[in-house]
């Protein structure tokens, strides 16, 4: 699957803002067509409101790149530097309120971990839960937030 990647840095004084706006606009990210899964996090020691997308076709990203969310994005921070990478992992299985750390991959993956393919330098990076790590899961966002509906 595609992911997507891209950080924002911030003011200290930003941080209750910004989680105050993911709570806002994180449900709205669970009915995006195309989009499996989105991390928001939030780091506080050097601050940054980092994002992680899951996206099932690379026609959901288009659209999602080209649509008045991003350009809502590009209007209040600026245009992010967008990162993309591949990753075998068909969710990304972390909770609000974990601590995650995002390095490179440095031998054998534990369970749990998320490889992620850069596709511009090569190597791989690991998204991995950590008691310690320095972002904070907000929310995540996907269809797995939504209602069962019945058949």
């Amino acid at each position: 699957m595609l992911v997507t990647h891209y950080a924002i840095p911030l003011a200290d004084a930003q941080l209750d803002e910004i989680r105050a706006r993911i709570r806002v606009i994180g449900p709205d990210f669970d009915v995006l067509p195309g989009l499996a899964a989105k991390l928001f996090l939030l780091a506080s020691d050097a601050p940054c409101y980092a994002l992680y997308y899951l996206w099932n076709t690379p026609e959901a990203l288009h659209d999602f790149l080209e649509g008045p969310r991003f350009a809502a994005l590009c209007e209040r921070f600026g245009r992010p530097e967008l990162m993309h990478s591949l990753t075998r992992a068909s969710s990304l299985p972390f909770a609000p309120g974990q601590r995650l750390d995002v390095a490179p991959s440095t031998g054998t993956p534990v369970r749990g971990d998320v490889l992620l393919d850069d596709l511009r330098l090569g190597g791989r990076t690991v998204l991995r839960s950590a008691a310690h790590g320095r972002f904070e899961v907000v929310y995540v966002a996907g269809p797995h937030n939504l209602p069962a509906t019945s058949s």
